[in-house]
């Protein structure tokens, strides 16, 4: 084995051990934070950024295909005990993928919003949905539960 491949794999050993830790999830939420940890791991152990990065975008798909996993399932759940219809767990897996690219499109204009602002902006977005579950007959609660608990178990992380 090169020193180069040694350092390429010590590089993804490190940048993998970060993310079991929770770290790479903390960081990755924000993409410049992804960029400059990316580019302090290529820099410490002298390896491709790109190659580096791209560990980090791949960890991040992997993270979002488990979270959609386990939302499904807990969607099929409510359809077998009957609290949504299949239907409406279309609507519902439809309803976050919309809210996920949004959140997507919009991370970098909420960057320039006061906190204040960004609070309102997120009540706008909790009164929308709260009007959406009703339209479609949908329990609020439900959707809260089958959202990932945050940090220390404190609701989704923004």
């Amino acid at each position: 084995m090169t020193i180069r491949q040694s350092f390429l794999t010590a590089g993804a050993f490190t940048a993998v051990g970060l993310a079991s830790l929770g770290i790479v999830a903390s960081v990755s939420a924000d993409s410049s934070n992804s960029d400059n940890l990316s580019s302090k791991i290529a820099q410490k152990f002298n390896l491709n950024q790109e190659e580096v990065q791209k560990v980090f975008d791949e960890h991040k798909g992997e993270m979002h295909q488990e979270h959609q996993a386990k939302i499904s399932t807990k969607l099929d759940d409510y359809v077998s005990s009957g609290k949504i219809t299949a239907n409406q767990k279309t609507l519902i897996i439809n309803k976050l993928d919309e809210m996920h690219k949004q959140r997507e499109d919009n991370k970098e204009s909420l960057k320039n919003l006061t906190q204040e602002e960004r609070k309102l902006k997120m009540e706008e977005k909790k009164t929308e949905l709260e009007s959406w579950a009703e339209q479609n007959g949908i329990n609020i609660e439900l959707l809260k539960d089958i959202k990932p608990k945050g940090r220390n178990g404190h609701g989704p992380r923004m």
